[in-house]
């Protein structure tokens, strides 16, 4: 029970990170074509 809690947990860490890494891709590229504006960059970069 212990195993199979902690490798669902690290399964769910690791989505987690693979998402947050495209989410950071996709707000880089959206900040390439909008960098000048002030407002998307405080809502993207907190």
């Amino acid at each position: 029970m212990k195993v199979n809690w902690q490798s669902r947990l690290l399964q769910a860490y690791y989505i987690a990170l693979e998402l947050l890494e495209q989410d950071k891709v996709d707000n880089c590229l959206k900040c390439t074509y909008i960098h000048l504006n002030e407002n998307h960059q405080s809502q993207f970069h907190q």
